[in-house]
């Protein structure tokens, strides 16, 4: 983990008080990967070279796509650091996080039916 983050919290208590307005989104599973995308943003990993590393844009867009409806009815807008192509694209995990989840993600939801044995969505 590293601070400040990119938003540019001090400490991980700063951090935490942002990202519990997002519990309710989190709560409601509408993307498995949410918590991956709103974790890398608030509590960032560190990159090999001491940097910090943001989430992927894919990884944005989707969490976006996925629970874009659920802020609406939360009644939560993003700010604009989360605008999505603020972030970089990279297979490169040193790069960005997420990049390899969100295909894995796309394959797993390509598949007629889940593991649970209930139908996938497909969306």
């Amino acid at each position: 983990t590293m601070f400040p983050n990119y938003i540019g919290h001090f400490t991980q208590r700063d951090a935490q008080l942002e990202l519990e307005v997002y519990d309710a989104v989190e709560d409601v599973r509408c993307y498995e990967l949410a918590a991956l995308f709103l974790c890398s943003v608030f509590v960032p990993k560190c990159g090999r070279a001491g940097q910090l590393v943001r989430p992927c844009r894919s990884l944005c867009a989707e969490t976006k796509r996925r629970c874009g409806f659920f802020l609406d009815v939360f009644g939560l807008t993003l700010p604009e650091y989360l605008e999505c192509e603020l972030f970089p694209e990279s297979e490169d995990s040193d790069v960005c996080v997420g990049h390899r989840e969100v295909i894995e993600a796309d394959l797993r939801a390509q598949k007629p039916v889940c593991l649970t044995g209930f139908q996938c969505d497909q969306k």
